[in-house]
Protein backbone atom coordinates (compact mmCIF):
# COMPACT_ATOMS: atom_id res chain seq x y z
CA UNK A 1 0.00 0.00 0.00
CA UNK A 2 1.62 3.63 -1.14
CA UNK A 3 1.13 6.75 -0.89
CA UNK A 4 0.01 8.80 -4.04
CA UNK A 5 0.40 12.12 -4.59
CA UNK A 6 -0.14 13.25 -8.18
CA UNK A 7 1.99 15.84 -10.00
CA UNK A 8 0.00 18.70 -9.73
CA UNK A 9 -1.13 18.48 -6.47
CA UNK A 10 0.90 21.53 -4.53
CA UNK A 11 2.01 20.51 -1.07
CA UNK A 12 3.87 23.38 0.87
CA UNK A 13 5.28 23.29 4.32
CA UNK A 14 5.78 20.95 6.61
CA UNK A 15 3.23 18.21 5.93
CA UNK A 16 3.82 14.67 6.87
CA UNK A 17 1.78 12.03 5.12
CA UNK A 18 0.83 8.97 6.52
CA UNK A 19 0.80 5.39 4.18
CA UNK A 20 -2.01 4.88 1.87
CA UNK A 21 -3.61 8.39 1.19
CA UNK A 22 -4.24 9.37 -2.14
CA UNK A 23 -4.15 12.98 -3.49
CA UNK A 24 -5.43 14.00 -6.10
CA UNK A 25 -4.19 16.50 -9.29
CA UNK A 26 -4.86 20.44 -8.12
CA UNK A 27 -5.26 19.78 -4.58
CA UNK A 28 -3.37 22.01 -1.99
CA UNK A 29 -1.72 20.98 1.12
CA UNK A 30 -0.60 24.32 2.52
CA UNK A 31 1.31 25.20 5.83
CA UNK A 32 1.75 29.13 5.99
CA UNK A 33 2.77 30.12 8.88
CA UNK A 34 4.88 27.12 9.97
CA UNK A 35 2.67 24.72 11.80
CA UNK A 36 2.84 21.02 10.57
CA UNK A 37 0.49 19.13 9.35
CA UNK A 38 -0.24 15.76 9.87
CA UNK A 39 -2.21 13.43 7.68
CA UNK A 40 -3.38 10.05 8.73
CA UNK A 41 -3.27 6.67 6.69
CA UNK A 42 -5.95 6.02 3.66
CA UNK A 43 -6.86 9.72 2.82
CA UNK A 44 -8.61 10.72 -0.23
CA UNK A 45 -7.83 14.19 -0.99
CA UNK A 46 -9.51 15.29 -4.07
CA UNK A 47 -9.33 17.94 -7.37
CA UNK A 48 -9.41 21.12 -5.75
CA UNK A 49 -9.32 20.56 -1.97
CA UNK A 50 -7.28 23.41 0.01
CA UNK A 51 -6.08 22.14 3.34
CA UNK A 52 -4.38 24.69 4.91
CA UNK A 53 -2.98 25.60 8.17
CA UNK A 54 -2.10 29.19 8.73
CA UNK A 55 -1.31 28.93 12.60
CA UNK A 56 1.57 28.04 14.17
CA UNK A 57 0.57 25.11 16.05
CA UNK A 58 -0.06 21.60 14.28
CA UNK A 59 -3.14 20.40 12.25
CA UNK A 60 -3.92 17.07 12.60
CA UNK A 61 -6.15 14.95 10.05
CA UNK A 62 -6.77 11.30 11.12
CA UNK A 63 -7.54 8.09 9.12
CA UNK A 64 -9.99 7.04 6.40
CA UNK A 65 -10.91 9.80 5.98
CA UNK A 66 -12.73 11.60 2.53
CA UNK A 67 -12.09 15.57 1.03
CA UNK A 68 -14.62 15.81 -1.92
CA UNK A 69 -13.90 18.30 -4.38
CA UNK A 70 -13.20 21.93 -4.15
CA UNK A 71 -13.95 21.72 -0.15
CA UNK A 72 -11.55 23.77 1.83
CA UNK A 73 -10.39 22.80 5.47
CA UNK A 74 -8.66 25.05 7.76
CA UNK A 75 -9.50 23.12 10.67
CA UNK A 76 -7.01 22.09 13.57
CA UNK A 77 -7.99 18.67 14.09
CA UNK A 78 -10.29 16.14 12.24
CA UNK A 79 -10.71 12.84 13.30
CA UNK A 80 -11.28 8.99 11.38
CA UNK A 81 -14.03 8.34 9.13
CA UNK A 82 -15.41 11.21 8.01
CA UNK A 83 -16.84 12.73 4.89
CA UNK A 84 -16.11 16.16 3.93
CA UNK A 85 -18.69 17.03 1.14
CA UNK A 86 -18.02 19.09 -2.16
CA UNK A 87 -17.58 22.85 -1.49
CA UNK A 88 -17.87 22.33 2.44
CA UNK A 89 -15.84 25.13 4.62
CA UNK A 90 -14.24 23.98 7.63
CA UNK A 91 -13.94 27.02 9.51
CA UNK A 92 -10.07 27.98 11.34
CA UNK A 93 -9.60 25.95 14.71
CA UNK A 94 -12.25 23.93 14.37
CA UNK A 95 -12.09 20.35 15.60
CA UNK A 96 -14.27 17.33 14.12
CA UNK A 97 -15.21 14.55 15.82
CA UNK A 98 -15.23 10.60 14.29
CA UNK A 99 -17.68 9.52 11.51
CA UNK A 100 -18.99 12.97 10.61
CA UNK A 101 -20.26 14.18 7.07
CA UNK A 102 -19.84 17.86 6.65
CA UNK A 103 -22.49 18.24 3.50
CA UNK A 104 -22.02 19.79 0.18
CA UNK A 105 -21.65 23.51 0.80
CA UNK A 106 -22.05 23.49 4.08
CA UNK A 107 -19.66 25.08 6.38
CA UNK A 108 -18.46 25.41 10.41
CA UNK A 109 -17.98 28.47 12.66
CA UNK A 110 -14.15 29.10 13.17
CA UNK A 111 -13.04 27.59 16.53
CA UNK A 112 -16.68 25.16 16.85
CA UNK A 113 -16.15 21.36 17.94
CA UNK A 114 -18.34 19.17 16.09
CA UNK A 115 -19.29 15.83 18.12
CA UNK A 116 -18.72 12.39 16.47
CA UNK A 117 -21.76 10.94 14.29
CA UNK A 118 -22.77 14.54 13.43
CA UNK A 119 -24.01 15.19 10.08
CA UNK A 120 -24.37 18.93 8.73
CA UNK A 121 -26.54 19.27 5.68
CA UNK A 122 -28.96 21.58 4.38
CA UNK A 123 -28.54 25.95 3.05
CA UNK A 124 -28.84 26.56 6.88
CA UNK A 125 -26.54 24.05 8.14
CA UNK A 126 -29.01 22.19 10.22
CA UNK A 127 -26.86 18.79 12.40
CA UNK A 128 -28.06 15.65 13.22
CA UNK A 129 -26.51 12.72 14.60
CA UNK A 130 -26.51 9.45 12.93
CA UNK A 131 -25.81 6.02 14.05
CA UNK A 132 -21.64 5.03 14.80
CA UNK A 133 -22.01 1.79 12.68
CA UNK A 134 -22.16 4.22 10.14
CA UNK A 135 -18.60 4.48 9.52
CA UNK A 136 -18.66 0.49 9.34
CA UNK A 137 -20.90 0.75 6.73
CA UNK A 138 -18.86 2.86 4.17
CA UNK A 139 -15.52 1.52 5.47
CA UNK A 140 -15.65 -1.50 2.85
CA UNK A 141 -16.86 1.24 0.16
CA UNK A 142 -13.88 3.67 0.99
CA UNK A 143 -11.42 0.55 0.99
CA UNK A 144 -12.47 0.16 -2.47
CA UNK A 145 -12.39 3.24 -3.30
CA UNK A 146 -8.80 3.40 -2.89
CA UNK A 147 -8.06 0.75 -4.36
CA UNK A 148 -9.64 1.78 -7.34
CA UNK A 149 -7.90 4.93 -7.26
CA UNK A 150 -4.50 3.44 -6.57
CA UNK A 151 -4.64 1.73 -9.98
CA UNK A 152 -5.90 4.08 -12.10
CA UNK A 153 -4.39 7.58 -10.66
CA UNK A 154 -1.07 6.75 -11.73
CA UNK A 155 -2.07 5.43 -15.40
CA UNK A 156 -3.39 8.79 -16.36
CA UNK A 157 -1.35 11.26 -13.96
CA UNK A 158 2.80 11.83 -13.35
CA UNK A 159 3.01 11.17 -9.84
CA UNK A 160 5.85 13.02 -7.50
CA UNK A 161 7.73 10.42 -6.09
CA UNK A 162 7.95 11.37 -1.98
Amino acid sequence: MTTIVCQDAELRGAITLGVGTVIHPKAKIISTAGGPILIGRNNIIEEGVTIINSSTSGMVIGDDNLFEVNCYVASKYIGHYNIVEPRAHIGENTSIGENCVIGAMCSTATDEVIPSNTVIFGSDNQRRMQRPEAADERAMLHARHLEYLREILPKFNHTKRL
